[in-house]
């Protein structure tokens, strides 16, 4: 099967550092590659070797990006077509064998609309799903915890970090928060940082410092209060054996298993007494992970997908 796998244009494919998108896109590639497919990669410049790489030179700018795609498209056939950016520009050519995989709360196309998690797909009025999976060769099991807490993802008020560091602080129990400052929640940033001591927030991280943030940890928090669409983090942290305790939205009743990956919570007491029961043999956690959503389990979803496409289904 020949397949135009379509990133997200801004970071390259796997990011450097912070970059969800950027990063399962990487992992799926990476699996259609080894199962014999090709994979025509179109990302920002400094990407993964694929079949063929259509290098983006630009940061974002996701209208002139589709465009580009579809210009690469006309003189490079594939059998389907897999677009994973934000704004589905794509998705407004004339393209037979189209695929909108989602990795936001709403699709802005209706056509072949593929959700990363049962919920984000009933949210865009389909019922096609494919989790986002992980591919564990990358996220080696870390058995050995520290006493510190963690919250890692974006600096925004849907995400409720603030309701991570209330919960760390009312215990007593340290707390570590990477993530980046993102534009439009400045003044949130600032407030939560203030709160903060000062090796409490250690930024935006990746790599190295990355995984060892993520495997130490006796838990990961994740108070999150908007329809998640996917979770990729809720794959790392399982990955390095760390338990996720979550809020019941989005896509975490989904992943999330009580007493197995973690535990779902409703509020900040339900997540400090989930702190304090913890007991959660690491491996067990990545087993569950290993289990449901390896790549090669992840890779043969999206094949199923690409070929109910290919054979004329429309949804």
């Amino acid at each position: 099967m020949k397949i135009a796998m379509v990133s997200a244009p801004y970071e390259p494919t796997p990011p450097i550092g912070y970059g969800g998108i950027e990063r399962v896109v990487a992992w799926w590639s990476k699996g259609l590659l080894s199962m014999g497919h090709e994979v025509d990669l179109y990302a920002r410049t400094g990407s993964m070797e694929a079949t063929r790489n259509f290098d983006w030179e630009h940061e974002g700018q996701e209208e002139q990006f589709a465009a580009f795609v579809y210009s690469k498209l006309k003189e490079n056939e594939v059998d389907v077509v897999v677009d994973n950016t934000h704004q589905k520009w794509l998705g407004r050519f004339p393209i037979k064998h189209y695929v909108a995989m989602l990795h936001m709360e709403y699709c802005p196309v209706k056509k072949n609309v593929v959700g990363c998690s049962r919920n984000n797909a009933w949210l865009n009025d389909s019922d096609v799903y494919i989790h986002l999976g992980i591919d564990l060769d990358e996220y080696p099991l870390e058995t050995q915890k520290e006493d510190y807490l963690l919250y890692l993802g974006a600096i925004a008020p849907h995400k409720q970090v603030h309701v991570a560091v209330m919960v760390a602080h009312k215990l007593g129990i340290p707390i570590k928060v990477a993530g980046p400052r993102r534009e439009g929640y400045e003044k949130y940033f600032d407030a939560l940082v203030s709160d903060l001591e000062a090796d409490e927030y250690v930024g935006a991280v990746g790599g190295e410092e990355k995984q060892e943030l993520l495997g130490k940890a006796k838990a990961l928090l994740w108070p999150i209060n908007w329809e998640e669409p996917g979770g990729t983090i809720f794959f790392e942290s399982a990955a390095k054996g760390t338990p996720v305790i979550s809020y019941r939205r989005g896509c975490a009743p989904e992943l999330v298993e009580d007493g197995i990956t973690g535990y779902l919570v409703g509020n900040p007491f339900e997540m400090a007494e989930a702190v304090k029961k913890l007991d959660i043999d690491p491996q067990t956690v990545r087993n569950r992970v290993a289990e449901r959503w390896n790549l090669q389990l992840t890779v043969e979803r999206h094949i199923e997908v690409y070929q109910r496409v290919i054979g004329g289904e429309r949804w």
